[in-house]
């Protein structure tokens, strides 16, 4: 769906392993299949000749890509643009 759907898909580039080193989280994080989903995903758009870029995660959760500050908590899944008010 991603791939059929959007011609650039970003993720953040996650350190996976270092984030299973917290014995609270490891489970979670390693049942979600991150790392797999990013292979497949980036797999699926080449073939589609369509683009995955990995982005440094530092302060992506609270900047939009066009610059504009958005505060979000963790529960927000979806991100979408806020409306450009000219």
């Amino acid at each position: 769906m991603l791939v059929d759907n959007y011609d650039l898909i970003k993720f953040e580039d996650l350190q996976i392993k270092n984030m299973v080193q917290n014995h609270h989280l490891a489970k979670s994080i390693s049942d979600a299949g991150w790392y797999q989903l990013m292979n497949l995903t980036e797999y699926k758009a080449a073939y589609a000749g369509k683009f995955v870029e990995f982005v440094n995660p530092a302060g992506t959760s609270q900047t939009c890509i066009c610059g504009y500050p958005v505060s979000k908590d963790l529960s927000v899944r979806i991100h979408r643009c806020p409306p450009v008010v000219l």
